[in-house]
């Protein structure tokens, strides 16, 4: 019989296969030539023409054989963590969809689980504002995160999430680069800005790597001290390391009263998760299932909550029930306080070009840019 630290020792590398399944399955429908094969044979004119070899491009990846793929490593998946928590928890549940019992007797932490692979963040967007005013901008450019429009207590805003269906919400260059250009929208139209935080970091990759990663991250790091209309952020589960840092962090606001930063209580702020964490606080386990269990277990009691977070009032505690009354209490008087802001610098701006339009010429693009704060 298969003890319970023998499935525990195999977990952690089934979640990481069906992960790069699920990545490898991503990059490979994303080429179309893959997918395509072709023969063509050619026939001389004349009949002493000169015959010409035959021209074959067979089909590299078969779309049946990469639903097989993953479907098989899901499934090993699921079964583990399920043999797990069953073993782990007496309270038990069934899973109904649509009045059809699909599974009976589920641990109530495996059904934890699989909720958390099933969470669409725009089911989370439309339960938070507005009735029937959300507008999805680029769906499907950059996929890994959510952009669009909506209103909040009337007041029209643009969302920005992290999709975890998606590469597990990982950025990409495609995504980084499609968050920064629509921060340059709501700048540019005066719209509040609100971002939902679920980012556990980059894809390093060769291909994303080709697709400047580096520079389109590094642009989006940039884009949110630059941004002047109010900012409320959201950790609502992963904010690891730089990406946190890049999708409005405390550290981006530098107009602090135009900012809010929340997180939910059952959510995660750290350098990075507990796969490859406890390696570097604490040192290696020698290959050990226990120890790695024992390290996993000490990095999220220490380190892998929002405890520190908390404390050092790098985010304000929220409880996901409460997040559509905050945002309704939060953008009227942050939009207020903003437009009052915008309008006192442009009479500056006017008092300066009427006495001195030399130096008017000089700030104009900077404070326009939000680069300066009223005289």
């Amino acid at each position: 019989m298969t003890k319970l630290n023998q499935i525990i020792a195999v977990q952690a590398g089934k979640k990481a296969q069906a992960k790069e399944t699920l990545t490898e399955a991503y990059h490979q429908i994303k080429k179309p030539e893959l997918l395509s094969g072709l023969v063509r044979t050619y026939q001389p004119r004349d009949e002493g023409g000169e015959p010409q070899p035959e021209e074959r491009k067979l089909v590299q990846t078969k779309v049946n054989d990469l639903i097989k793929r993953v479907t098989r490593d899901l499934t090993e998946m699921f079964d583990v963590v399920a043999t797990q928590d069953s073993a782990n928890c007496q309270a038990k549940a069934d899973v109904v969809v649509d009045g059809r019992r699909l599974l009976e007797g589920v641990a109530v932490t495996h059904l934890l689980f699989l909720e958390k692979q099933l969470v669409d963040i725009r089911t989370f967007i439309e339960a938070a504002v507005d009735d029937d005013s959300w507008l999805e901008y680029h769906e499907r450019f950059g996929t890994s995160a959510v952009v669009g429009l909506a209103r909040i207590a009337g007041i029209a805003v643009a969302i920005l999430a992290n999709q975890r269906q998606v590469l597990g919400a990982s950025m990409t260059a495609a995504s980084a680069s499609k968050v920064t250009r629509f921060l340059q929208l709501a700048n540019a139209y005066h719209l509040p800005v609100i971002t939902l935080v679920d980012v556990p970091g980059f894809i390093a990759t060769q291909e994303e790597s080709e697709g400047q990663i580096l520079s389109k991250g590094a642009a989006l790091l940039m884009m949110y001290p630059n941004v002047m209309v109010p900012r409320v952020s959201v950790v609502i589960d992963k904010a690891f390391g730089g990406a946190y840092c890049a999708m409005d962090s405390l550290t981006t606001s530098i107009r602090a009263r135009f900012c809010k930063h929340y997180g939910f209580t059952t959510g995660q702020i750290a350098v990075m998760g507990k796969e490859a964490g406890p390696f570097f606080t604490y040192g290696g386990d020698s290959g050990d299932p226990a120890v790695r269990e024992r390290n996993q277990e000490r990095y999220e009691t220490e380190y892998l909550n929002m405890r520190l977070a908390f404390e050092g009032h790098f985010v304000t505690p929220l409880e996901p029930a409460d997040l559509r009354q905050r945002l309704v209490e939060d953008v009227p008087p942050l939009y207020a306080a903003y437009q009052e802001y915008w309008h006192t610098l442009m009479h500056e701006l006017d008092l300066v070009q009427a006495q001195c339009p030399a130096l008017w010429d000089e700030l104009r693009y900077g404070a326009i840019r939000g680069l300066i704060q009223p005289l």
